[in-house]
């Protein structure tokens, strides 16, 4: 192992650490691995308010995460690192994909059938 290209690394590894270090920008990276999306539609998929919203979106792109290209007056966002899609889907499988056989509706699957009455 080169351990000098590793420090590298980690601090690289670290910046996107903090980054991800909160619950609506994941959401908002969530939404964006599939592809671009607008404000407007990324407000409504994920229910963040205006001005969390652009909280969020204005320190993705300062950190580098995330583009902005604007049409007419919608602004659309996209993903600008494949490692960070990479690390999303990462996260998405070990928080979010539901044991096999076993629906999640907390991100995004079909809750399970009701049972039932005994």
């Amino acid at each position: 192992m080169n351990f000098e290209s590793m420090k590298a690394a980690s601090e690289s590894a670290a910046d996107l650490m903090r980054s991800l270090s909160h619950p609506q920008r994941l959401l908002v990276l969530c939404a964006l691995v599939e592809g671009e999306r607008s404000v407007a539609e990324l407000r409504q998929a994920l229910g963040i308010e205006q001005v969390p919203m652009s909280q969020q979106l204005m320190r993705l792109r300062a950190d580098g995460l995330v583009e902005a290209r604007r049409e007419g007056t919608n602004v659309h966002y996209r993903i600008t690192r494949p490692e960070v899609a990479t690390v999303m889907r990462a996260l998405h499988a070990a928080f979010c994909a539901p044991p096999e056989g076993v629906a999640d509706a907390a991100c995004g699957a079909a809750p399970p059938p009701p049972q039932p009455a005994s």
